[in-house]
């Protein structure tokens, strides 16, 4: 892969390269920063980045001919013992990284599983698919223990506050929801995006929700107030413009200090969270995939 820069002020180098041999759906990284995953085409590879070498292929069977089976998003838990795959072919497949085993496949989306997200704590699990559901899992016993139904907007993004109070979902209509995870009540709907929604983080103290969209575009919305109300929040803060076409995917740094964005422009632009002022922009020669959470260095 050939890669190029602007800098404002901040250095950069390649860490590792790590050839997988096929297209590159999704990615993502453990959160001890040992384990790099990759969700391809009928299979998940993993990387033990200390020693830069792949430990592991997980592979999902092709049912019927035709079928890609592209695995859309992936996630580790917070112990790095199981990945979580979310696949084309309706299910999510949970694979424990030390035994090398599928240890649970998941059943209930009738569509494609587009996004995935895993509570800080690792109890639970949120989904979101082309079927306009989004569906919350309770990890260790694989049951549902919620199902949303945003008909008809397909759900193509997911993600919990840092507290798991809250969950976030976006859908192609470019609308983001907002969930009480207690109650289950809608709490806020942005609506300013004016194309899909691909990808939503919450600031590490949850006050703050990041999106991305197929507008070429990137929000920061403020949540609630220094004193922690929520009232007359849900507002957008900032739009950060820079790419030159539908921005992709989405990252924080573990400090919370910047904020990453990868397009279809073939580029990886690099913002500061807090005035959102792009700091870096690094050109590609291919689409870019980010991992919510971007591992050390």
């Amino acid at each position: 892969m050939f890669y190029q820069y602007e800098s404002m002020g901040v250095d950069l180098s390649l860490h590792q390269t790590f050839e997988l041999g096929d297209a590159i759906f999704s990615i993502g990284f453990s959160s001890d920063g040992h384990y790099l995953a990759a969700g391809c085409l009928k299979s998940t590879q993993v990387f033990d980045i200390g020693v830069n070498a792949k430990i592991a292929t997980f592979r999902v069977d092709i049912v019927k001919q035709g079928d890609r089976n592209l695995i859309n998003d992936v996630r580790f838990t917070a112990d790095s013992r199981y990945l979580v795959g979310a696949c084309e072919d309706k299910n999510i497949y949970i694979w424990d990284i030390t035994r090398k085993t599928l240890e649970k496949r998941l059943i209930g989306h009738e569509d494609e599983v587009q996004c995935l997200d895993i509570s800080t704590a690792s109890d639970r699990l949120a989904s979101g698919s082309r079927d306009s559901t989004i569906r919350v899992w309770n990890i260790t016993f694989g049951t549902t223990l919620q199902t949303i139904n945003l008909w008809p907007e397909e759900v193509t993004s997911v993600a919990f506050s840092p507290d798991a109070k809250l969950l976030a979902g976006g859908t192609d209509e470019g609308i983001i929801h907002l969930w009480d995870t207690e109650a289950w009540a809608l709490v806020y709907k942005l609506e300013a995006h004016t194309n899909t929604i691909s990808s939503v983080i919450f600031s590490h103290q949850g006050d703050e929700l990041v999106s991305s969209s197929w507008d070429n575009s990137v929000r920061i919305w403020r949540l609630s107030d220094e004193g922690g109300s929520t009232t007359a929040c849900g507002i957008c803060k900032a739009r950060l413009l820079g790419h030159s076409d539908k921005v992709r995917d989405l990252a924080k740094s573990p400090d919370g200090m910047w904020i990453v964005s990868g397009g279809s422009d073939q580029t990886l632009q690099f913002w500061d969270a807090k005035d959102g002022r792009r700091v870096l922009k690094i050109y590609f020669d291919e689409q870019v995939h980010l991992d919510s959470e971007a591992n050390e260095g």
